[in-house]
């Protein structure tokens, strides 16, 4: 898949806009507002204040990323007096800057707005293996992160260290593992409940059956642990300690696992045992037992669609890769206003892939190396539309001269998407009609 990176998207937009200067700095940038670059001479015309009200962008070395107003410049000695706080000295030269008539971070605004604005004409194709019939656990692939310490629906315990990892043979079917960092505190964990998944409940008085994919580089201790409290106060902590083979994947498992009934919260851990050695990737984690028709969809598609779903023909979900698949006809997408769910016709066996087929939203972009799924020739879509977003935003407020050559310049860019449109517009996965099944 193509990807395209933000600081590139800005340049694709400055060009477009006939706003293109790019240039190294001629002297490291001190503790003060000046900016030198003796290349500006060959655009200023040999006049002062020529960049005047203008913007300059630093786009790498120790002050990357800051978008400032031009106070003042005078072209003997090529130098920018920008509004602002004093940059950061840095004694690196011939940092690369960017001067531009629009601010670096209104153009990121306007390709923002148009990301959101063009779907689905644009978007990213969705193929996921994220979900396993019967297991009731949310986000148990680790494909969603709430932010970049903590999956979404899961919460940390005694000063674990998680972050996610999408490197080659260090996750299990999905696109990432979770990788545990040993803390300062005896059996770090990372775990999900009835706090933050509620749905959980549902298995009290359940047999069931938890497991998790497990790796450790060196040799280390790992555990997966079942924590349960009841009504009346009891405590119910049944776990599971496995000793990790060095470099390959093990499978903890607690099996046939009775829980008590009147459940008032539930825990599932999976962590690491010592208090110091290497991480510990986990994947795969999964609880079966309750027949369940209904299972969290991946974030990708709360704002995004499903258009088919299969179900693994062959095997089950220790595979890494099916070959496999049946259609299911009769799923639903179930929405409670925070979280979609997929609604089966059936209950399934349990392990086995469900195949998720759909589209969602391009990424938006913040940093200047974030990147949206999109390459060469779609992103020239793309910069169609945030130019023409980019006009109406620098329109307003304006005077009445201003107000009919931005028009003017709206109307270009808008039938300049309207000519690209034909060509670069995306197809969507084909749906098949969902028919309820017949009761008798």
């Amino acid at each position: 898949m193509s990807t395209t990176d933000a600081l590139t998207l800005n340049e694709l937009l400055s060009k477009s806009l006939g706003d293109w200067i790019a240039l190294p700095t001629s002297a490291n940038i001190a503790a003060n507002t000046i900016v030198r670059a003796e290349g500006l001479n060959q655009h200023d015309g040999g006049r002062d204040d020529y960049f005047t009200d203008w913007w300059l962008y630093i786009t790498d070395k120790g002050n990357a990323g800051v978008d400032r107003r031009i106070r003042n410049y005078y072209t003997s000695n090529t130098t920018c007096n920008v509004f602002g706080a004093a940059f950061s000295a840095d004694a690196a030269v011939n940092a690369n800057i960017r001067v531009h008539r629009y601010s670096f971070s209104q153009k990121q605004i306007a390709i923002n707005t148009a990301i959101k604005d063009i779907y689905p004409i644009l978007h990213r194709r969705l193929d996921l293996l994220e979900l396993r019939s019967g297991d009731i656990l949310p986000n148990s692939h680790f494909r969603d992160w709430a932010v970049s310490t903590v999956p979404d629906k899961w919460a940390l315990r005694n000063n674990i260290l998680v972050t996610a990892n999408t490197s080659g043979g260090h996750y299990w079917g999905g696109s990432k593992s979770a990788g545990l960092n040993p803390g300062s505190i005896a059996e770090p964990s990372l775990y999900t409940s009835a706090v933050e998944y509620p749905r959980l409940l549902d298995l009290e008085g359940q047999s069931i059956t938890f497991q998790a994919h497990a790796r450790a580089d060196v040799a280390q201790n790992a555990f997966i642990r079942i924590y349960a409290c009841n009504v009346t106060n009891a405590i119910q902590t049944i776990q599971q300690n496995i000793s990790l083979v060095a470099g390959l994947w093990n499978i903890a498992r607690l099996a046939d696992q009775t829980l008590f009934s009147n459940l008032t919260n539930i825990e599932f851990h999976v962590g690491i045992v010592n208090v110091s050695g290497d991480h510990v990737w986990f994947d795969n984690v999964r609880v079966t037992g309750l027949q369940t028709q209904e299972y969290l969809l991946p974030t990708d598609f709360r704002h995004g669609g499903l258009s088919r779903v299969y179900i693994q023909s062959d095997g089950d979900c220790n595979t890494i890769f099916p070959r496999a698949w049946d259609e299911i006809i009769g799923w639903q997408v179930m929405d409670d206003g925070t979280d979609k769910y997929l609604r089966l016709p059936a209950v399934y066996s349990n392990d086995r892939y469900l195949r998720l087929v759909g589209v969602a939203p391009l990424e938006t972009v913040s940093a200047s190396a974030d990147t949206i799924s999109l390459g060469a020739p779609d992103t020239d879509l793309l910069i169609a539309l945030a130019k023409y977003k980019l006009y109406q935003m620098a329109g307003e407020p304006a005077s009445a001269h201003d107000d009919a050559r931005f028009m003017t310049k709206e109307a270009k860019a808008y039938m300049e998407y309207q000519q690209l449109l034909p060509r670069l517009r995306m197809g969507i996965p084909s749906r098949v009609m969902q028919i309820p099944p017949v009761r008798g």
